[in-house]
């Protein structure tokens, strides 16, 4: 039973392994797609490189080819690690996707600015803290916890905010308390750790390194990675501002706060923080807006911004005062299932809903993905174009029939009834009519000829016939691009069907009954066309043509049909007919009788044989003519 049990626990395991591991390479072919996708239209990512390092941090490495590819490239303070590598003649993108298989990297993408960051992995939450909102009392207990994400917890579970100095984010912290007031928990946790505790006025629980009195205390190192925010701010990367949409910017660790004020202060915009955003920004881009690159940074982030009537408000996603309410609204298409169409990456953390009666969107959501939204509807709100298809069937059927030759014979006396001689001839001879026509000759020569027997006659037969019957049909429709228009015309013809059932087994009866059923002849016409650049359209068409033919049985027979159908996909240009093809049906009938030799010779062939010959040639041809109408 044990052997059984470790059994299915490695097939467990290994499950989970290789699940994890297909997992990855999706997720890998993914980023490969996005990124070799915007090499197009950012030329940087397509530059070749050459670039030696030795053990230096991933982030420095990835400023270096920021720097000679001219990318603009945001590189998260999750990125961890060192590299030691030797590229030459390398393409930046695959030095990109070489770091991401390497390091479990991921990347973002906002106009042409790349995100590089570390997807995060949300800590264990299971009995960390454990908060009375009653009495007002938590239960803490941590063992070697990174002590920004003791932070989240007990900010999520308590309600309280608490701030972090960044130069000990990274700090571990060993604690344990149950049941205790929240402040007093708080102090005595940040002596436990050698934490400095200070509640503000504002209700902020503030947390930071503990400092030795001395005569240069104020005097802090600028480069230790700390922010005093008596101290005047100096950027210790490359900070160029032009204008609002000309920033040129190479940061590594930056503080966000100190930065978004020296940006703000420069620019004259004013700000709001919220709450205390302990971040450390690493980006490198030139000729960047403003706000695409706090989109940049605060993607992925518990942090966004709100443009509140020209003032910016800096804060968490999940504070609902943050959101931005917009209405877009459509120009030149449906609301209808708009919102289907947009990527549900873009929707997260947003709500959507459709105002049909308005023809709009209602967006709600932090700022900087409305925006996105925003963007990307008016992408799909374009001109729709309507198509103008003006169709000619032509169906042409032609008949040719000859007739000649004699026939005699004998049997009952036909009576001419009608005698035909122009425009072609078909003349019968009763029996009287030869007789008199034998007087007429006897007394002219020395001979007389008999008289032919009462029931003996002679037809005398020359008849041509030409024929030609033309159908034209045309129809015109009307439809959106890359939607079907259809076309039927046609008849219905009912036949009846009869049953015939027996009822019992020693004595069966014979129940009968019978119903009408009906058959369609029609013509059917689907084209389906798709506008593209340069006017051209792509028409999908499919004809299907079926008629009647004669019962070959009685009335209450089914009638037989005959069908033609064709399919095809073809390019036209605006306003250009063409002939999608023909349908051609060709019979040809050479039928003769006649005496034995005597209807082979030539000439004396028409006085001793009748020839008929008949050609049939049917036709059906369907011409196209598509226009744009707008």
């Amino acid at each position: 039973m044990r052997i059984y049990y470790r059994a299915i626990c490695i097939v467990i395991i290994l499950a989970s392994i290789v699940n994890n591991i297909f997992a990855d390479q999706k997720e890998f072919k993914d980023i490969e797609k996005e990124l070799r996708g915007l090499s197009d239209s950012v030329p940087a990512l397509s530059q070749t490189i050459d670039i030696t390092v030795t053990n230096i941090p991933v982030q420095e490495f990835l400023r270096g080819v920021a720097n000679n590819s001219g990318l603009n490239l945001n590189v998260d303070t999750s990125v961890s690690g060192t590299i030691v590598n030797n590229f030459t003649g390398v393409k930046t993108v695959d030095i990109l996707l070489f770091l991401c298989r390497e390091y479990g990297l991921s990347v973002r993408v906002i106009g042409n600015i790349i995100t590089i960051y570390k997807p995060y992995v949300a800590p264990p939450e299971i009995d960390k803290v454990v908060w009375n909102d009653t009495t007002q009392r938590v239960s803490l207990d941590f063992r070697q916890e990174k002590l920004t994400d003791v932070v989240r917890l007990i900010t999520a579970h308590t309600g309280k905010n608490v701030a972090v100095a960044s130069d000990i984010e990274t700090k571990s912290i060993n604690y344990y308390v149950r049941n205790a007031p929240l402040a007093h928990a708080m102090q005595s946790m940040a002596f436990a750790n050698g934490l400095q505790y200070k509640l503000a006025d504002n209700g902020f629980t503030l947390l930071s390194k503990k400092i030795k009195k001395s005569r240069n205390s104020r005097n802090r190192n600028s480069n230790s990675g700390g922010y005093d925010e008596h101290q005047q701010y100096k950027p210790r990367g490359k900070v160029n501002i032009t204008d609002i949409n000309n920033i040129e910017l190479s940061l590594v660790n930056e503080p966000f706060m100190p930065l978004i004020r020296e940006i703000c202060d420069n620019l004259g915009i004013s700000y709001v923080f919220q709450e205390p955003i302990d971040k450390k920004i690493n980006f490198f881009g030139r000729k960047v807006s403003l706000y695409d690159f706090l989109t940049s940074v605060t993607e992925g982030t518990p942090y966004t911004y709100l443009n509140n009537n020209g003032v910016l408000v800096f804060g968490q996603k999940i504070k609902t005062e943050l959101f931005k309410n917009s209405i877009i609204k459509m120009t030149h298409r449906s609301v209808d299932s708009l919102s289907m169409a947009i990527p549900r990456a873009l929707k997260s953390g947003c709500e959507i809903k459709e105002l049909v009666e308005y023809n709009s969107l209602l967006v709600s959501g932090p700022e900087p993905r409305v925006k996105q939204i925003t963007e990307f509807v008016k992408e799909l709100d374009k001109t729709i174009p309507v198509i103008l298809i003006e169709v000619i069937i032509v169906d042409v059927k032609k008949n040719y029939t000859i007739e000649t030759g004699i026939r005699a014979g004998t049997g009952k006396n036909p009576t001419p009834t009608s005698q035909t001689i122009f425009p072609g001839v078909d003349y019968t001879l009763s029996t009287k009519s030869i007789n008199n026509i034998v007087d007429k000759f006897n007394g002219v020569f020395s001979t007389s000829i008999g008289k032919v027997s009462s029931n003996f006659y002679m037809s005398i037969k020359a008849l041509e016939n030409n024929g030609v019957l033309k159908i034209r049909s045309t129809p015109k429709l009307s439809t959106l691009n890359g939607r079907k228009a259809v076309l039927t015309s046609g008849e219905k013809k009912y036949y009846k069907e009869e049953r015939n059932q027996y009822y019992g087994t020693q004595n069966p009866q014979l129940s009968s009954s019978y119903e009408w059923k009906p058959l369609d002849a029609e013509l059917k016409l689907t084209i389906l066309p798709i506008v593209s650049e340069g006017e051209e359209i792509t028409l999908s068409i499919e004809v299907e043509q079926s008629e009647f033919t004669a019962r070959e049985f009685d009335g209450a027979a089914p009638p037989g049909s005959i069908t033609r159908k064709f399919v095809s996909s073809i390019r036209v240009k605006n306003e250009e007919m063409v002939l999608l093809g023909g349908i051609e049906k060709l019979s040809k009938t050479d039928s003769s009788t006649g005496i034995p030799l005597l209807a082979r010779i030539p000439i004396i062939k028409w006085l001793f044989s009748s020839r008929t010959k008949q050609k049939t040639n049917d036709k059906l041809n369907v011409f196209i003519k598509p226009v744009i109408l707008n």
